[in-house]
């Protein structure tokens, strides 16, 4: 399980985002913290839906040299020592989410 702060796994994905993160204001449960347009990184806010507990959320994009874009997020529990694999979840709806923008 991962601290706010502290290092931990990227995921990442190849898509059509256009150098920015894309999809995250409509997430359920996210509230955007703060954006970096020059940056291209957005922190969120996520409650967990059963108990209400506050995640963080990070989201960059970074260009790619062949013009595509790649996608780095991480979320990480505020409290607790597991999540139950809430974390990883909110990953991977976030990227198919994304996935699905940059396909239509």
């Amino acid at each position: 399980p991962a601290r706010p702060g502290a290092p931990g796994p990227a995921a990442g994905r190849q898509g059509g985002v256009r150098g920015r993160p894309v999809g995250a204001r409509s997430m359920p449960g996210w509230t955007i913290v703060e954006t970096d347009e020059r940056k291209a990184t957005l922190r969120a806010e996520a409650r967990t839906p059963l108990f209400g507990f506050r995640d963080d959320v990070r989201v960059a994009v970074r260009s790619l040299d062949d013009g595509r874009s790649r996608i780095h997020v991480r979320s990480a529990s505020r409290i607790g020592i597991y999540d139950f694999g809430t974390n990883a979840r909110r990953i991977r709806a976030y990227l198919d989410r994304v996935a699905t923008r940059a396909a239509g």
